[in-house]
């Protein structure tokens, strides 16, 4: 079947999306069938012989493909279509959502509700925390002491970067 199916495929192209796209195989199987029955053998080897050499046989036979393909090609398009109309529908209420959660929000800003200063004051305290951190890393070593072998280090890892970059490789 897959054999007779290659040979309907070199004849048009178009099969090969459409035949991924099905999931039942039936696809697949009505071009096998329209290829067995175009070139009146189930053998690929007689098959492509007989198309390859029988005008009449190929042009029939890329018809009758033809009139696979429009059916399935719609099928699948209107398959397509369903799923962005659901995924349309699902960023719909997605949307609904949001615009619900920032309407009550602004309803618990505008009462002047705890629950509104919630999020402002934990960004607050983390940018505030981070800056806490960054002063503490900086101060400690700016200590000559702790940053002694920093410099050092340093040279170390630039040169073992170089040694080792593939850039400075000879070819």
């Amino acid at each position: 079947m897959f054999p007779l199916v290659a040979i309907a495929t070199s004849l048009v192209p178009e099969l090969i999306k459409l035949i991924a796209g099905d999931k039942t195989g039936q696809v697949a199987s009505n071009v096998a069938k329209a290829v067995q029955k175009a070139t009146d053998t189930d053998d690929p080897a007689a098959a492509k012989q007989k198309i390859d050499t029988d005008a009449a046989a190929k042009s029939a036979l890329q018809v009758k493909l033809a009139q696979i393909a429009v059916p399935a090609a719609q099928v699948q398009n209107e398959e397509a279509d369903r799923q962005r109309v659901a995924q349309l529908e699902e960023l719909r209420e997605h949307l609904e959502d949001t615009q619900g959660a920032r309407a009550a929000i602004l309803g618990l800003a505008s009462q002047g509700s705890f629950i509104a200063w919630v999020a402002p004051a934990v960004s607050f305290l983390v940018m505030i925390g981070f800056y806490l951190l960054l002063a503490i890393l900086i101060v400690k070593f700016t200590d000559p002491k702790l940053s002694e072998g920093l410099e050092k280090n340093q040279l170390i890892t630039i040169f073992a970067s170089e040694r080792w970059s593939p850039r400075s490789r000879p070819l």
